[in-house]
């Protein structure tokens, strides 16, 4: 059997997945290609993705024309894996007339065809002109995604997917937005983007962070496409004091008690919609304390003090009035940080059920020895 005998056969299967990879040369451009099946409006095609080391291409080819397409990529590759819904095609290649095959049944389910003419999962796409996104090291001149942003890109496009679930079902024209941890800001140009481009709605956004030199790129880069209204400040979340009422808190990855300090604001500023990823949960670890066997391995330790952190949090918000969900916000496989808590000011919870709620957190810090420091400023103030 031969490469053109082979994906003949194969292809035309109920193909999930093909992917060329191990390249005969290290000067090779291309590092890996994959192939699936997908459709464009109603319409069967297999879009070819190739990889370099900086950037992905893509191109939705119909049967002929993409068996011709890998037949001539195989030639600069040693390995292929084809998979269908039923076997696996495990194939080491000398040259297109001498490989080998080994088929291996696969017993797990596959998924199906992708559709790309889903909305929801695909706010944003390669196609929207995002100028900015060239300036911060997302999108190539050609406007296509460099391959190392990848997982960035799908994270904050997954982001702006749950902020969508939410600001969908509003009739709001105007929106204040505070991106605290701001980072090198890809989420914050997005939401702007989001708001003003997609939903065409007036915003005010504002991104704070502790790194002078990220913030003074940031404000170059938004008054190099005429971003009036949106802004970045250098400082710390406690000091931050807004103009006007604050419609929406979002954080992305502010590590340990950054998240706290940026919920505690939220709650006292009456931040009526929050979206928070945490990240780097130090501050339970290092204080709690437990005989159970649970705690005898560190890594176990570390996850569930992120989880132990997270459902006190959640509680907390719980007592100060807020409608709560801990949403997955990317798959495990992609990151371990993967929850994301989405916040709705609903009104100031009765007196028993704030009681019973913060005796429940209190109950809980006291057995494992640790506080959180949302509580400590909770308490503090007086607030519970």
């Amino acid at each position: 059997m031969n490469i053109n005998q082979l994906l003949t056969e194969t292809i035309t299967q109920d193909l999930h997945k093909l992917i060329v990879s191990n390249a005969k040369k290290k000067s090779n451009t291309l590092q890996k290609v994959t192939v699936r099946r997908v459709l464009v409006k109603g319409k069967e095609y297999f879009q070819i993705e190739s990889f370099t080391k900086q950037q992905a291409f893509h191109e939705n080819l119909d049967v002929e024309h993409t068996i011709n397409k890998l037949i001539e990529i195989c030639c600069e590759f040693k390995q292929m894996n084809i998979i269908t819904t039923t076997y696996e095609y495990i194939v080491r290649m000398k040259n297109l007339d001498d490989i080998y095959v080994k088929k291996v049944s696969k017993q797990r389910e596959v998924k199906e065809v992708t559709s790309q003419n889903r909305k929801k999962n695909y706010i944003l796409s390669e196609s929207m002109d995002i100028p900015a996104f060239v300036d911060l090291g997302i999108f190539t001149k050609e406007g296509k995604i460099v391959h190392s942003k990848q997982e960035k890109f799908r994270q904050i496009n997954r982001f702006i997917e749950m902020i969508d679930d939410v600001i969908s079902k509003e009739d709001k024209d105007h929106y204040h937005i505070v991106d605290f941890g701001c980072g090198k800001s890809y989420l914050t140009f997005i939401v702007y983007y989001y708001f003003t481009q997609i939903k065409k709605k007036k915003v005010k956004v504002v991104g704070m962070d502790l790194k002078e030199s990220v913030i003074d790129h940031c404000n170059e880069t938004a008054k190099k496409y005429g971003y009036e209204d949106l802004t970045f400040i250098c400082g710390d979340i406690k000091d931050y004091v807004a103009e006007e009422p604050i419609d929406m808190i979002v954080t992305l990855h502010a590590c340990d008690i950054a998240t706290d300090l940026a919920l505690y604001h939220a709650i006292t500023k009456n931040v009526r919609l929050i979206f928070s990823v945490p990240c780097c949960q130090h501050e339970m670890m290092a204080q709690i304390k437990s005989d159970s066997f649970l705690m005898k391995h560190g890594i176990i330790k570390e996850r569930l003090s992120a989880l132990y952190t997270d459902a006190l949090r959640s509680l907390l918000l719980e007592a100060c009035g807020y409608e709560v969900s801990v949403l997955e916000y990317i798959d495990s496989e992609g990151s371990l940080k993967n929850l994301l808590l989405r916040c709705k000011k609903l009104k100031e919870c009765d007196e028993s059920k704030k009681h019973a709620l913060v005796a429940e957190a209190q109950e809980f810090m006291s057995e494992h020895h640790a506080q959180i420091m949302l509580f400590k400023l909770l308490r503090a103030n007086g607030i519970i």
